[in-house]
């Protein structure tokens, strides 16, 4: 088995393996989402019968139930469950506001996964007064940019080995790598070779990949069929991830950045737009539709890097530190939110949100484009510029 914690499934692609109960067991080999950031072996979670996680903590008079949607960073790749910020922040309530929740996140899942887990809720009555979570934006840069050149992919939701060892939708490899062992390295060798081109952040078809848009336009449509899939009883509500790289970033900042993490200067500016590429599509959708957001953008962006770099193991996953942190920001946000004034999205006009964020995205665009052109004339990718935990992890 390539992924022993993992799970194929015929609708939403993969998901956890059901009924586990991990107290820091060193004999499996997990792939790079499942092993501690520390300690270097397999991180501490539980699962339930379906394959999600199983929360730690339940409540019996709760006032409603929360549902998160995202992949690592809601999750909580390479930490334990109870360090995560979803576990943190929902851990010890009291008072009169007290919530239940389900985390659904996988590391993986992106909003294509997410359409599909949404309409097998719905389709077995599991979202009734439920309120939802949605983090997206990371994966959906990475899925566009991974299948840019197979776009009749896109939209495809891919098992476990599709989406953490060949990145494309084959059911022949699929099969091959399932049943022929002796075969995985030889295939994981050219895959790798094929990755480490691809997904370079000194290659400029990335970066020219980024400048047209697509991931959002991708998002924006699962967006767009997930709010068609809520009831009345539905409210969305968006989360605002952070990172470790902002475009509002002063030079030193950026350099000390660079000097003491794995990102490179293309590395850097890359994340930076791409963040805050998600920061505006999310404030644009919130703004038009009245959606709340909880930000944890902005606690990071107003952090000088030197004190950034102690939340962050990468450049987009928070430690434990970032984590706790993120969890007492979420618990602080969600006092201040009406939930009897969030209200359902009654119309979702795309068109209007898509001439909206064309306007506002552009310049961001522009900055991609140009860079584009800048590495136009290199064939030298340099080997920091590889995101190498995302290679085929096997």
């Amino acid at each position: 088995m390539i992924y022993p914690l993992l799970k194929r499934h015929k609708i939403f692609g993969f998901s956890l393996k059901p009924n586990v109960e991990i107290d820091s067991n060193k004999q499996i080999n997990p792939s790079s989402a499942f092993k501690h950031y520390l300690r270097k072996d397999i991180v501490k979670f539980q699962s339930d019968s379906v394959g999600f996680l199983k929360p730690i903590n339940e409540y019996k008079n709760s006032v409603g139930t929360f549902l998160f949607f995202g992949g690592s960073t809601t999750f909580g790749s390479k930490i334990d469950q109870q360090d995560s910020w979803v576990e943190f922040a929902l851990k010890k309530q009291d008072g009169n506001k007290i919530f239940n929740y389900k985390n659904y996140s996988v590391p993986g899942y992106c909003s294509n996964n997410d359409l599909a887990l949404i309409k097998e809720l719905k389709k077995n009555s599991k979202l009734k007064n439920k309120i939802l979570f949605l983090n997206h934006g990371w994966n959906e840069e990475f899925h566009s940019s991974v299948n840019r050149n197979n776009p009749q992919n896109i939209d495809q939701v891919c098992n476990e080995i599709e989406e953490h060892f060949i990145y494309r939708k084959s059911s022949l490899f699929t099969f091959l790598l399932s049943n022929f062992k002796f075969l995985r390295k030889i295939i994981k060798y050219f895959f790798d070779l094929r990755f480490k081109k691809l997904m370079n952040f000194s290659n400029p078809s990335r970066w020219k990949n980024l400048s047209e848009g697509k991931y959002v336009d991708f998002w924006i449509s699962n967006l767009n069929k997930i709010f068609k899939n809520l009831d009345n009883v539905n409210f969305p509500i968006f989360i605002m991830e952070g990172g470790l790289c902002y475009h509002s970033d002063k030079e030193k900042d950026k350099q000390n950045i660079i000097n003491n993490s794995r990102v490179s200067e293309n590395y850097f500016d890359y994340q930076a737009l791409c963040i805050a590429i998600n920061n505006i599509t999310i404030n644009t959708i919130s703004e038009l539709f009245n959606i709340p957001v909880i930000n944890f953008y902005k606690i990071f962006q107003n952090m000088e890097s030197k004190e950034r770099l102690k939340y962050f193991f990468d450049e987009v996953h928070c430690n434990i530190e970032g984590n706790h942190l993120c969890g007492e920001e979420f618990k602080k946000q969600i006092k201040y939110l009406n939930f009897k004034e969030i209200k359902k999205v009654k119309k979702f006009d795309i068109d209007k949100l898509n001439y909206t964020l064309k306007n506002r995205l552009n310049h961001l665009f522009e900055l991609a484009k140009i860079k584009s052109l800048k590495l136009k004339n290199t064939d030298n990718f340099e080997i920091k510029d590889i995101p190498k935990d995302r290679n085929p992890t096997w």
